[in-house]
């Protein structure tokens, strides 16, 4: 009688193998990604230049003779294992606002024979995504046989997620919940900021159905990240759209729920005191609409941009540090992450609100010399966190960059190139193509820039847009 096949990993190890399919067993329990039945190694991608030595060059998709898929495992399988591998090493990372060893966002490989199906296809498509985009792809491009493929699983996964949705059970709510946040990044990352709130609002609805957010909020460390996430889209959602009403008056329940160690847990690392004012922004942005604004609302919005300035960035880096979050030789770092969104929420608050502040006769002057004061020191941040210095921190720019170019005026085109450049930078670091649905946006509004007062530049957003990650 012939011994039982065994996979890769135990022939290696020279190992009993339990020849269990699609992946062996041990190998799982073993934290070790299983790569099939077969001697062969299973392919994992590497960046171009991280090969230091090569005997002949080979571009992707040429190579001359195909490589053996391992025996015993499908190819769907065999391209959602490299996928994993490619999600954690290049993908997770760029999730969080710092490094972590436990990050949530990772994929336990001992995870993998658990994973839904609709998970399995969302990380190859992922994959392929962040391929492109880091290599200049934007949305709208020719398609090739990559395009086809992201396309294809991508459907896949929408597909059989709409199956799971049939159930009821609140242990399978859960798990769409998380798969509906996941699509949510996923669309983000795509560059489509009007799909990401579709699966924003399902994500909503499934959390009505749930209790809401609070009663969610944690019950699981990686759900929490997600559903941190989903708090700072709906809030920021709201900065870069037309005036819209739809749950801006629920984004309060966020209040109790906003920590820095929720925002750091994201790649948008606004400290938590200043992304509750962004809530206080928004509700008064709906209360205080032109033909509906009052004397209160003007003493509000003042009191309400005296809180912003009143911030601290210094003394914000140093709580983070004594937090233990980060080294005291980090605390450039972190003064700068707090300069910048302090910066921007400020800018965000006086353009909004810029109608309301008209109003008010005795603050029109402070405001408005506020308003240029700040834009030359969010100028000069950017510059400065675009230098080699602060490489780490050019994930956490793109919202800044938005404020900068919202609020850059005609008289400087310098600066405005540079934002382009910038957010170009961003797009081929973090392998997302929302930079490049904003500088869709900006080129427009750049050309039209002299038609916009100082009063109405940002209500110039003809549909809704997100510009978290």
């Amino acid at each position: 009688m012939s011994s039982p096949e065994r996979c890769g990993a135990c022939v290696r190890g020279r190992l009993v193998c339990d020849g269990t399919t699609p992946v062996c067993v041990k190998c799982v329990k073993r934290g070790t990604v299983c790569p099939g039945y077969s001697e062969r190694l299973r392919v994992r991608w590497i960046e171009t230049g991280r090969v230091s030595i090569r005997k002949q060059a080979i571009r992707l998709g040429e190579a001359k003779t195909p490589v053996a898929r391992p025996l015993g495992i499908s190819p769907e399988i065999t391209e959602a294992i490299t996928a994993l591998d490619y999600y954690n090493t290049h993908i997770a990372p760029d999730l969080v606002a710092v490094d972590t060893p436990r990050n949530p966002f990772e994929i336990s490989p001992a995870d993998f024979p658990q994973l839904p199906r609709y998970v399995l296809h969302l990380l190859s498509s992922t994959a392929l995504t962040h391929r492109l985009v880091r290599r200049g792809w934007r949305l709208g491009q020719p398609a090739n046989g990559h395009h086809v493929a992201l396309y294809r699983h991508r459907g896949e996964a929408l597909s059989l997620l709409s199956r799971e949705i049939t159930s009821i059970s609140r242990q399978n709510r859960l798990a769409i919940l998380s798969g509906v946040l996941a699509f949510t990044l996923a669309e983000l990352q795509h560059g489509s900021s009007r799909n990401c709130l579709k699966h924003l609002d399902a994500a909503r609805k499934t959390l009505c159905m749930l209790g809401g957010i609070r009663e969610i909020f944690g019950l699981d460390r990686r759900l929490d990240a997600q559903l941190a996430y989903f708090m700072i889209i709906d809030i920021m959602r709201v900065s870069t759209s037309p005036p819209i009403n739809s749950g801006v008056a629920n984004q309060h329940e966020y209040v109790t729920l906003i920590d820095d160690n929720l925002t750091l847990a994201t790649c948008f690392a606004c400290p938590a005191e200043l992304l509750r004012k962004v809530i206080s922004i928004n509700a008064l942005r709906l209360e205080a609409r032109p033909l509906e604004w009052q004397e209160t609302h003007t003493e509000t919005a003042i009191g309400l941009l005296q809180h912003i300035l009143d911030f601290d960035p210094i003394a914000w880096a140093e709580d983070a540090i004594q937090s233990g979050k980060r080294t005291p030789e980090d605390r450039c770092i972190w003064l700068k992450i707090g300069q910048v969104y302090h910066d921007a929420v400020t800018l965000y608050c006086i353009g909004s609100l810029a109608h309301v502040f008209q109003c008010a006769n005795t603050y029109r002057l402070y405001v408005s010399s506020c308003r240029k004061t700040v834009r030359h020191s969010l100028h000069y941040h950017i510059v400065d966190l675009f230098s080699p210095r602060y490489n780490q921190l050019v994930k956490l720019s793109l919202w800044p960059l938005i404020v900068a170019g919202i609020e850059v005026t005609a008289d400087y085109p310098d600066f405005q190139t540079s934002i382009r450049q910038y957010l170009e930078q961003v797009a081929c670091k973090i392998g997302t193509a929302s930079p490049y649905e904003a500088i869709n946006y900006l080129e427009r509004f750049w050309q039209h820039e002299t038609q916009y007062n100082l009063f109405c530049r940002w209500e110039t957003f003809e549909s809704a847009m997100v510009f978290v990650l």
